[in-house]
């Protein structure tokens, strides 16, 4: 599974975690991908799916985990 990392508390309103065409693309993922999301302290897992022609990264917060 391939780890994203990237600031957790930069959310859309629905909590999703936006990415960047290029971010995407430099990660080699897209839509239908499960990733693991990660910043400094927590880690969460993250199906990517594409909404209003943007993808993002919809975690899972049951799997949230502290990495500390």
């Amino acid at each position: 599974m391939r780890t994203i990392h990237t600031d957790l508390s930069h959310r859309t309103a629905d909590h999703c975690i936006p990415l960047s065409p290029l971010r995407a693309k430099e990660l080699c993922v897209r839509a239908g991908d499960r990733v693991r999301v990660a910043n400094r302290d927590m880690e969460v897992e993250a199906d990517i799916e594409l909404r209003d022609g943007h993808l993002v990264a919809v975690p899972c917060w049951s799997t949230l985990t502290y990495t500390d």
